[in-house]
Protein backbone atom coordinates (compact mmCIF):
# COMPACT_ATOMS: atom_id res chain seq x y z
CA UNK A 1 0.00 0.00 0.00
CA UNK A 2 0.86 3.66 0.03
CA UNK A 3 0.30 4.34 3.73
CA UNK A 4 3.98 5.19 4.31
CA UNK A 5 4.49 7.21 1.13
CA UNK A 6 5.45 10.89 1.25
CA UNK A 7 5.17 13.80 -1.17
CA UNK A 8 8.54 15.57 -1.40
CA UNK A 9 8.28 19.21 -2.44
CA UNK A 10 11.45 21.16 -3.29
CA UNK A 11 11.80 24.89 -3.90
CA UNK A 12 13.84 25.07 -7.12
CA UNK A 13 15.46 28.40 -6.16
CA UNK A 14 16.47 27.82 -2.53
CA UNK A 15 16.70 24.00 -2.59
CA UNK A 16 14.58 23.79 0.58
CA UNK A 17 12.66 20.51 0.79
CA UNK A 18 9.75 19.23 2.82
CA UNK A 19 8.22 15.77 3.15
CA UNK A 20 4.43 15.74 3.37
CA UNK A 21 2.69 12.66 4.83
CA UNK A 22 -0.72 11.66 3.54
CA UNK A 23 -4.10 11.53 5.19
CA UNK A 24 -7.07 9.47 4.07
CA UNK A 25 -10.15 10.80 2.36
CA UNK A 26 -12.79 9.08 4.46
CA UNK A 27 -16.37 9.54 3.31
CA UNK A 28 -18.89 9.39 6.14
CA UNK A 29 -22.57 10.22 5.76
CA UNK A 30 -22.61 12.11 9.08
CA UNK A 31 -19.37 14.04 8.57
CA UNK A 32 -16.18 13.98 6.55
CA UNK A 33 -12.96 13.22 8.39
CA UNK A 34 -9.38 13.34 7.11
CA UNK A 35 -7.64 12.36 10.33
CA UNK A 36 -7.27 8.62 9.74
CA UNK A 37 -4.11 7.01 8.43
CA UNK A 38 -5.22 3.44 7.65
CA UNK A 39 -8.13 2.27 5.47
CA UNK A 40 -7.49 0.01 2.46
CA UNK A 41 -10.46 1.38 0.48
CA UNK A 42 -9.98 5.11 1.05
CA UNK A 43 -8.04 7.45 -1.24
CA UNK A 44 -4.99 9.31 0.08
CA UNK A 45 -4.52 13.07 0.10
CA UNK A 46 -1.24 14.97 0.21
CA UNK A 47 -1.90 18.60 1.04
CA UNK A 48 0.49 21.53 1.24
CA UNK A 49 0.25 25.35 1.23
CA UNK A 50 3.21 27.05 -0.40
CA UNK A 51 4.44 30.63 -0.75
CA UNK A 52 5.08 32.03 -4.22
CA UNK A 53 7.98 30.31 -5.97
CA UNK A 54 8.88 27.47 -8.29
CA UNK A 55 8.58 23.90 -6.98
CA UNK A 56 9.22 20.29 -7.96
CA UNK A 57 7.08 17.60 -6.34
CA UNK A 58 7.58 13.85 -6.38
CA UNK A 59 6.15 10.83 -4.58
CA UNK A 60 8.46 8.67 -2.48
CA UNK A 61 7.58 5.13 -1.42
CA UNK A 62 8.23 3.69 2.06
CA UNK A 63 11.90 3.11 1.09
CA UNK A 64 12.38 6.71 -0.08
CA UNK A 65 12.46 5.70 -3.77
CA UNK A 66 10.74 7.72 -6.50
CA UNK A 67 7.32 6.15 -7.10
CA UNK A 68 3.93 6.83 -8.69
CA UNK A 69 0.55 6.01 -7.10
CA UNK A 70 -2.18 4.16 -8.99
CA UNK A 71 -3.68 7.54 -9.88
CA UNK A 72 -2.97 11.20 -9.16
CA UNK A 73 -5.48 14.02 -9.24
CA UNK A 74 -4.21 17.56 -8.71
CA UNK A 75 -6.86 19.67 -6.94
CA UNK A 76 -6.49 23.30 -5.90
CA UNK A 77 -8.57 24.82 -3.11
CA UNK A 78 -9.77 28.42 -2.80
CA UNK A 79 -6.98 31.00 -2.95
CA UNK A 80 -5.87 32.29 0.46
CA UNK A 81 -6.71 35.83 1.58
CA UNK A 82 -3.01 36.72 1.68
CA UNK A 83 -0.79 37.51 -1.33
CA UNK A 84 2.37 35.81 -2.60
CA UNK A 85 1.17 32.20 -2.78
CA UNK A 86 1.95 29.40 -5.23
CA UNK A 87 -0.42 28.79 -8.14
CA UNK A 88 -0.87 25.77 -10.45
CA UNK A 89 1.85 26.84 -12.90
CA UNK A 90 4.44 27.05 -10.10
CA UNK A 91 4.55 23.31 -9.30
CA UNK A 92 5.82 20.50 -11.51
CA UNK A 93 4.97 16.95 -10.44
CA UNK A 94 7.73 14.56 -11.51
CA UNK A 95 6.51 11.19 -12.78
CA UNK A 96 9.02 8.33 -12.96
CA UNK A 97 9.17 6.06 -16.03
CA UNK A 98 6.26 3.60 -16.05
CA UNK A 99 6.93 -0.15 -15.94
CA UNK A 100 4.41 -1.76 -18.31
CA UNK A 101 5.46 -5.38 -17.73
CA UNK A 102 2.30 -6.05 -15.73
CA UNK A 103 -0.56 -3.87 -16.87
CA UNK A 104 -3.27 -5.79 -15.01
CA UNK A 105 -3.22 -5.16 -11.28
CA UNK A 106 -2.83 -8.44 -9.38
CA UNK A 107 -2.39 -10.08 -12.76
CA UNK A 108 0.19 -12.66 -11.66
CA UNK A 109 -2.31 -15.50 -11.83
CA UNK A 110 -1.56 -19.00 -13.02
CA UNK A 111 -1.64 -19.34 -16.81
CA UNK A 112 -4.20 -22.16 -16.61
CA UNK A 113 -7.72 -20.93 -17.21
CA UNK A 114 -10.85 -22.70 -16.05
CA UNK A 115 -14.12 -22.36 -17.95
Amino acid sequence: GTENWKLKVRNTFSGDEMLIPSTLQVQNTAARSEHYFSDPLAGRRFSVSLPAGSYLAEFLDENGDLAWPTYVEEVWQKEPDCSDFASPGDITILKPPVDCTELIRNGGQDATFTT
